[in-house]
């Protein structure tokens, strides 16, 4: 008696947690896709920024080197 109503207990579990988990896998799918495409658009986001922040750090060491360049030319010529 207890044997078989431990497998209609077993049964009745696999029967109603199998659909509940194969359910709960695409869900969790789904929102790991979701965090996948997020964290892609952040990284492309971040690449970009990098990028533009070293354009313009050469190109304000660019302008410092002519400016200092153009201060040494006018000191010189005023010593000569």
């Amino acid at each position: 008696m207890t044997s078989r109503l431990v497998k209609e207990a077993v049964t009745l579990s696999l029967t109603q947690s199998g659909p509940q988990a194969d359910q709960m896998i695409q869900q969790l799918e789904v929102l790991i896709d979701d965090a996948d495409r997020t964290m892609t658009a952040k990284t492309e986001k971040a690449v970009v920024t990098a990028r533009g922040a070293r354009s313009f750090a050469l190109g304000l060491s660019l302008i410092a080197t002519l400016l200092s360049l153009g201060l040494a030319a006018f000191l010189a010529r005023g010593i000569t």
